[in-house]
C-alpha cells in the first residue's frame, strides 16, 4: 500500500533501542550475583531520581484532567435523539444492582447501548456545526460517567477499554470504485501504548485511536494514535502512526496542549484523503508530511482495542 514509506533513509531513532544482550557463561555465579545485585540498585537510584518528576506529571494530569472535564460538563444535549439516548444511559446506571460480573446478557446491553451512541456520534459529526459537536460531547461525558460507575469489575479493560466515536465512509474522486472508511475511536482513559491498563503520569500513553481501512479489505493499513508522555515532567502530545511494514512515525506535535477530539479528527481525515489518493495513484501521488519516520527492527502491536 505504501510503497514509499519503506525507506530506510527517511528512519530517525525514537529510543527504542535495546540494551545489549550480556552472556551469563562470561563470569562465574558470584560475579553474576554481584551484578544483579549492582543492577537492582542502579535500578532503585534511577527510579528515586525519577520520583520528583514523576510527581510533577502527576500534578500536571489532574490539572489536565480537571480542565477536561470541565469543558465536557459545559456541552450540553439539545436534540431529542440526543435526550432519549441521554436517558437510556443513566437508565443502564441500574445495571450494577442486576449484575455482579459481566455475564453474556450484560455484555449484550452494552454493546446495544455503545451501538446507539455510536450512530448518534455518526450523525452529529456529519452535521459539522459546534451544536452537534457539544452534543456528542455531552454524550461522551455520560458513557464515561457510566462506566466509572459500572467499574472495573463489571466493565474491565479487557472486555471494553474504548468506543467508537463515528465512522467515516471516504471515497477518492479518481476512483469511485473503491471505498475506505475511518474508524474513530477514544479510550475510556490515557491507556499503556505498548499494553492494555492505565498508564501512569510519566508513562507513553493513547488517547485516541483512528484506523484507516478499505472497505472491502480486512485489517487497517493506516493507524494514526494520538499519544502523550511526560519524559521531563512537562506533557508531550502528538499524533502518530503505525503502517505496514513495521513502520512508525509522528504527523504533528501538540506539546503540553491535550487536543481536543475534533482538532485532531480534522488533522486525520486530511492525513486519511492524501494517503488515500497515494493508494489509488500507485504511490505516484505524494504521502502526508510527517515529522519523522521510524522503520522499526520488528513488529510492535500498540496493544489490543477493545470495543
Amino acid at each position: 500500500y505504501l510503497p514509499h514509506l519503506h525507506d530506510d533513509n527517511l528512519t530517525m531513532g525514537d529510543c527504542l533501542s535495546s540494551p545489549p544482550n550480556e552472556n551469563p557463561d562470561s563470569a562465574d555465579s558470584s560475579q553474576r550475583l554481584l551484578s544483579t545485585d549492582q543492577e537492582e540498585e542502579q535500578r532503585e537510584i534511577m527510579e528515586r531520581s525519577r520520583e520528583p518528576i514523576i510527581k510533577v506529571c502527576e500534578d500536571a494530569e489532574k490539572l489536565l484532567e480537571d480542565a477536561q472535564r470541565e469543558a465536557l460538563n459545559q456541552a450540553i444535549i439539545t436534540s431529542d435523539k440526543g435526550k432519549e439516548l441521554e436517558a437510556q444511559i443513566k437508565e443502564a446506571y441500574e445495571w450494577k444492582a442486576h449484575y455482579q460480573q459481566p455475564t453474556l446478557e450484560f455484555s449484550l446491553k452494552v454493546s446495544q447501548l455503545f451501538r446507539s451512541s455510536e450512530e448518534h456520534f455518526t450523525f452529529l459529526s456529519a452535521q459539522s456545526t459546534a451544536e452537534c459537536q457539544s452534543e456528542a460531547d455531552a454524550i461522551v461525558r455520560e458513557l464515561l460517567d457510566l462506566r466509572t460507575h459500572l467499574g472495573p469489575i463489571l466493565l474491565p479493560l479487557s472486555m471494553k477499554n474504548a468506543f467508537f466515536r463515528e465512522k467515516v465512509t471516504l471515497k477518492s474522486d479518481n476512483d469511485k470504485n473503491r471505498e475506505f472508511r475511518l474508524d474513530c475511536i477514544q479510550f475510556f482513559e490515557p491507556i499503556l501504548f505498548y499494553g492494555n491498563v492505565r498508564g501512569r503520569a510519566h508513562e507513553l500513553v493513547k488517547l485516541y485511536v483512528f484506523q484507516l481501512v478499505e472497505a472491502s479489505k480486512g485489517p487497517p493499513f493506516m493507524t494514526f494514535y494520538v499519544e502523550r508522555t511526560c519524559p521531563m515532567g512537562e506533557f508531550y502530545h502528538c499524533l502518530c502512526f503505525f503502517c505496514e511494514g513495521n513502520i512508525r512515525g509522528q504527523f504533528h506535535i501538540y506539546g503540553q496542549r491535550c487536543p481536543s477530539y475534533w482538532e485532531v479528527r480534522q488533522l486525520v481525515l486530511e492525513n486519511a484523503k492524501q494517503t488515500i489518493e497515494h493508494v489509488i495513484s500507485g504511490g505516484s501521488k505524494p504521502l502526508p508530511d510527517t515529522i519523522c519516520v521510524t522503520v522499526l527492527p520488528a513488529p510492535r502491536n500498540p496493544g489490543p482495542i477493545n470495543l
